[in-house]
């Protein structure tokens, strides 16, 4: 009877440790999220991020469409579009100040760049979005707006990577024209750009081969320049947007 009784409790107590590990394993895997996009667990995320994020709460789905057109648009063409100015429009027209929009703008870039260097589904991509304090339905449709441009964005990207080299040095001066077939151009100024590109070349077993530097003249009218200018001065202010409080 006695052996019975020791039985049974043993039993009783394997019940009980099976269901405390259990619950334990259940209260661990909860803690460790894994945010896939930015490569972390949710307890490491910049509060900077989620907090970005969370306020993407406050837009309907309408808006929140809206506004990751432009930021989309930016990731496949950024040479093509005027990101801040377009927050800008996007500002007059939802009544959703510049300030939210530009709060909101550094954690979602985050967020999909990271979702694109580490090839995530929308699937997960939404998970993602969910876990950091955004709603269900909002973030089903952000998945959705990126899901349908991730091919541009992907073959963007690719182009861009194949395509950049260093620029190591730069030298430029102005000139006017003197004497040309052309009568009109007589008396016009022109920009003379020296660009200095590091193409480094590597070896077919993966070494440095030596920098093997390329020289690329540039003319350009003066019309041209400033066009140049104003694209340069839209790339800096997202760069110097993107990389403050970083």
């Amino acid at each position: 009877m006695e052996l019975v009784s020791l039985l049974s409790a043993l039993r009783e107590r394997k019940r009980t440790t099976v269901y405390f590990t259990t619950f334990a394993v259940e209260v661990i895997m909860a803690d460790e999220k894994n945010i896939r996009s930015l490569g972390c667990q949710l307890d490491e995320v910049d509060s900077q991020v989620s907090d970005s994020i969370t306020t993407l709460n406050n837009f309907s789905p309408e808006n929140l469409v809206k506004f990751m057109k432009p930021v989309i648009s930016w990731l496949i063409s950024p040479g093509t579009v005027d990101l801040m100015g377009e927050l800008s429009k996007f500002a007059g027209e939802s009544g959703i100040s510049e300030d939210v929009n530009k709060s909101v703008l550094r954690g979602l870039f985050a967020v999909l760049k990271g979702s694109l260097r580490n090839n995530l589904k929308s699937q997960q991509l939404e998970e993602d979005l969910v876990s950091l304090g955004l709603k269900e339905n909002l973030a089903k449709e952000a998945a959705k707006a990126w899901s349908s441009n991730i091919a541009s964005i992907t073959r963007s990207t690719l182009g861009q990577t194949l395509v950049i080299n260093e620029l190591v040095d730069m030298d430029w001066k102005f000139g006017v024209t003197a004497s040309s077939d052309d009568v009109e151009s007589v008396g016009s100024t022109f920009l003379q750009l020296k660009l200095v590109i590091n193409k480094g070349l590597e070896s077919s077993a993966g070494e440095k081969a030596g920098v093997a530097k390329e020289i690329v003249y540039m003319e350009l009218t003066l019309p041209q320049f400033y066009s140049f200018l104003a694209e340069m001065e839209k790339a800096k202010s997202v760069v110097e947007f993107l990389s403050s409080n970083a």
